[in-house]
């Protein structure tokens, strides 16, 4: 779950995914790889309610766990920054920069909360890795994502394409392969 808090404490926006798969190398192990769009209104108004009650402000980035023992989400822990993540929100439509922007500089009055509805897969790792690592009862969704284009990365960006920074991003992307085989542990 990302939020962006504004300066009188109103929650601007939150957008809610679902982590798929994390990196396994020791150095990165939590950080997620695949997110799927969610939504889910109880757990939007229960963080909601939370950050106002407690008059936070700023980017707020919660990580969760489904408890399906009393069918409710248990929180770990809110980080005070958008996560490596996060692309996951804008790449869905909900550029957490944006509402910053918005509040702090150009000093635009609350109006409403906007509760994500994301329609993108966001995907750190190359979707072959995705599909051989992740869970098998979410393998077909994903390739439906897929087939449909609707995914993205934040590594390949069109405009920030040049020969050398696109072998590079590849390199990067093609080492999770690797990476999974020698870490991964089901």
């Amino acid at each position: 779950m990302n939020a962006y808090v504004d300066k009188n404490h109103k929650v601007r926006m939150m957008c809610l995914g679902h982590p798929l798969l994390e990196d396994p190398s020791p150095k990165a192990i939590g950080n997620y790889v695949a997110i799927l769009p969610d939504y889910n209104e109880q757990v939007y108004q229960q963080i909601q309610e939370f950050l106002e009650k407690i008059e936070y402000t700023g980017f707020a980035n919660f990580d969760m766990k489904y408890d399906p023992r009393d069918g409710s989400y248990k929180l770990f822990e809110i980080n005070l920054r958008q996560g490596r993540s996060s692309f996951y929100v804008t790449l869905n439509g909900y550029n957490l920069t944006r509402y910053l922007v918005d509040d702090r500089i150009y000093n635009e009055a609350f109006t409403e909360t906007v509760y994500g509805k994301g329609t993108k897969l966001w995907l750190g790792v190359p979707k072959k890795v995705l599909l051989k690592y992740v869970n098998p009862s979410f393998k077909e969704e994903i390739r439906r994502f897929v087939s449909s284009g609707n995914y993205g990365t934040t590594l390949f960006y069109s405009k920030d394409n040049s020969p050398k920074r696109y072998l590079l991003m590849k390199y990067a992307f093609h080492r999770y392969i690797g990476a999974f085989k020698t870490y991964f542990h089901k």
